[in-house]
This record gives structure tokens, C-alpha cells and sequence, in this order.
């Protein structure tokens, strides 16, 4: 995909800053040395970590640059590390291993989730939140458009870019592997000025693989108004001239034998 614009995704940092704050209050670790966040981005998730566990070594990892960069010049008391969550290799385990809405970019869960237990020491924790929200009509319309006879050519594979499972897959997974599982989903309710806002943010998260298969500008802004045009009867006006978008997140934390 394209590089990360990290302003534009701190521009809606309100929609990401709850789901990581339950996740990290539900980790029943008190004193972890060392932990790693795994698809930081600009570092907002990392801050959360940070503000719970003060006194522990934090590492960001991230595949984009341009993300790092950001959350490097708020925290350069942190390690940042460039790389694919799937080729993070490194020479000692962490207390923590947790990652905050990054997960779902990548595929093959069943392989993905024991490769990142090795990242775990004993007596450790991993720890997940990711958007579960295929069903939403904002989800819904943005397939739907991209099977569309006048956009399947670029973006009709698309959809295959993110991987959603349901929670019975994560613990078929994790199970066999944990002292102890806890999986749960939380759905949100976010209040947004407008639909336009609702689409903004969506730019950044379920439509950038789509938007980065159009090669136009006009093109992608097309796109956009065509999910819209599907979409605007399931987001009606509030009392408070607002729209609410309901959101699902899924989460999980799986604990290591001693």
C-alpha cells in the first residue's frame, strides 16, 4: 500500500484512543519489563502502554517510516523499530507483546498468532484489538461499491486485504497454546460531525486498499462519492445535527505458562 499520512490518522486519534486504553486497562500484568508494540503507527497506542506500565522498556515497531518518524520525535526515550510485524525477529522475548488495530492487515491468522507467541517470555502476555466491523453499513457499502461493475477492475480483490475472523477462530488458534484466554468484543458508538467526517477517517483505515488500486484523483474521489450515495440512508441526522457510527472492535489476551 501507499505510505501512511500519520497526521491525517492522529486526525481521528479519539476513534482508535478508547479500544486501546480498554485493552491495555485488561492486561492482568503488574510489572512488565519489557513490552512491544507491534504495528504502532505514529505512537498513540504506545502512549497508552507507556502511561500504564511507566517503568518498562518500550518498543514501537512499524512498517512505515514516515509513522516512526512521528512517534520518535514525540518519544525518543523509546526504541522504534522499521519492520513487518511478520519479519520482527528479535533477540529477546517480551513481557508484553500487544498490538492495537494493525492485525487485520495481515493474512493467515492460524500461522501469524504462534509465530508472534514466540515473542512472548514465560509468564508473559499477547495481547490484540482489531476492527470487527465487516457488517457495519459503512463496511458493507465500501464492498459492495468495490464489486461493482464500474470499479472491479481495480478494486474488486481488494476486500482481501483485510482479514476479519470471527472470535471462535481466535481462540481455536490460542487455546491450545495459553495458561489463559480471555476474548471479547466491545462495540462503540462514536459520534461524528457528518458523513463527510465518517468518510475522512474511513480514507485512512477500510478504504485505503481500495483507494490505493484507482490510479486517479478524480477516480478515487468517484469512489468515495458512490459509497456515500450507499451508505447515507443507515447514518440519519441525531437530535444534535451529528451522525453516530457504531464500531466493533474484537480483543483478546492470551497469558504464557510460567
Amino acid at each position: 500500500m501507499k505510505p501512511w499520512n500519520p497526521d491525517k490518522y492522529l486526525a481521528y486519534a479519539d476513534l482508535h484512543t478508547q479500544p486501546i486504553d480498554d485493552l491495555v486497562k485488561r492486561i492482568a500484568i503488574e510489572k512488565p519489563k519489557s513490552i512491544v508494540d507491534l504495528g504502532c503507527g505514529p505512537g498513540n497506542s504506545t502512549e497508552s502502554v507507556a502511561a500504564r506500565w511507566p517503568r518498562a522498556a518500550i518498543t514501537g515497531v512499524d512498517v512505515a517510516e514516515e509513522m516512526l518518524e512521528k512517534g520518535r520525535a514525540r518519544h525518543p526515550e523509546w526504541r522504534w523499530v522499521l519492520s513487518g510485524i511478520e519479519e520482527f525477529h528479535p533477540a529477546k522475548a517480551f513481557d508484553i507483546v500487544i498490538s492495537c488495530a494493525a492485525l487485520q492487515w495481515l493474512p493467515e491468522h492460524e500461522k501469524l498468532l504462534p509465530q508472534l507467541w514466540k515473542l512472548v517470555r514465560a509468564g508473559g502476555a499477547l495481547a490484540a484489538q482489531m476492527p470487527a466491523n465487516q457488517e457495519s453499513a459503512l463496511h458493507r457499502a465500501v464492498f459492495r461499491t468495490a464489486k461493482s461493475s464500474a470499479w472491479k477492475q481495480y478494486t474488486g480483490r481488494s476486500r482481501a486485504v483485510l482479514n476479519f475472523q470471527p472470535p471462535e477462530e481466535y481462540f481455536s488458534i490460542l487455546a491450545p497454546m495459553a495458561k489463559r484466554l480471555e476474548i471479547w468484543e466491545t462495540i462503540y458508538y462514536h459520534e461524528m460531525r457528518s458523513l463527510n467526517s465518517l468518510l475522512d477517517w474511513a480514507k485512512t483505515t477500510v478504504m485505503r486498499p481500495f483507494l490505493d488500486k484507482i490510479p486517479t484523483a478524480a477516480g478515487r474521489q468517484a469512489f468515495i462519492a458512490d459509497i456515500k450515495q450507499a451508505c447515507a440512508e443507515s447514518y440519519p441526522k441525531t437530535v444534535r445535527g451529528t451522525i453516530l457510527y457504531i464500531q466493533k472492535r474484537l480483543f483478546f489476551v492470551a497469558y504464557k505458562n510460567d
